[in-house]
């Protein structure tokens, strides 16, 4: 039997704090970033930057702020159908004595 969207999320609400629990018994410190993605945000990110760019221009001259955040959406590229839309991801900020870590995996 397959597990509903439910179960998956509760299942990955559980998983997740014992990663967080051990991130912070090794002496690490994190924050959240992207927690959910609503449909729009990922189809800003899957666009790419150059759709962002001439999406941007098309809704410039009515929309001149939301041009200026698709614009600057920074260098996130993703998929239109991202397990954050689902409530089945979350990106996470790593601390070391207080610096941030840089780390893709």
């Amino acid at each position: 039997m397959s597990e509903s969207l439910g179960q998956k999320q509760r299942r990955f609400a559980r998983d997740s704090s014992k990663l967080f629990a051990e991130i912070l018994q090794r002496g690490y410190e994190l924050t959240y970033g992207e927690t959910k993605r609503s449909d729009e945000q990922a189809e800003i990110n899957a666009i790419g930057e150059g759709g962002r760019i001439r999406a941007a221009s098309l809704l410039v001259k009515d929309f001149p702020g939301l041009a200026s955040a698709i614009t600057n959406n920074g260098k996130n590229n993703g998929v239109r159908n991202s397990v954050h839309q689902l409530s089945l991801a979350v990106d996470l900020n790593l601390f070391k004595d207080g610096q941030y870590l840089s780390i893709y995996l």
